[in-house]
């Protein structure tokens, strides 16, 4: 298991935008604050992960508290494409234009996996 801490107020990850020529970039402050954590993973990472991976991430006021390490047993299932993040976005989208919360701000505790037949 690595840990990584990502000092400093945590930025949120906005929509990319696109230049009038189509080339997408992250405004700011984002972009400077994913240029200076990519610095800190990289310099506290104790090598990289191969093939399926669990990541646990706490967020504070103070910076962010990443936990990686290799999974077993858990397989992404035959026609699932994608990121797991997306699909963990589309479900609070979903609960959210239902009814079931007012808002995804609410959520305090998110946990996904894939799981299912490998494709």
């Amino acid at each position: 298991m690595s840990r990584i801490w990502i000092p400093g107020a945590p930025v949120a990850y906005p929509r990319a935008r696109s230049s009038r020529s189509g080339a997408r970039f992250y405004v700011e402050p984002y972009a400077s604050w994913r240029e200076t954590a990519a610095w800190e993973v990289a310099a506290q990472r104790e090598g990289t992960l191969e093939g399926p991976v669990w990541v646990s991430v706490k967020v504070q006021s103070d910076g962010l508290l990443i936990k990686t390490g290799s999974a077993v047993a858990h397989i992404r299932p035959k026609g699932v494409r994608g990121d797991l993040d997306n699909y963990l976005k589309a479900a609070l989208d979903s609960l959210q234009a239902g009814g079931q919360i007012g808002d995804d701000r609410q959520v305090v505790h998110l946990l996904g996996q894939f799981k299912g037949d490998s494709s």
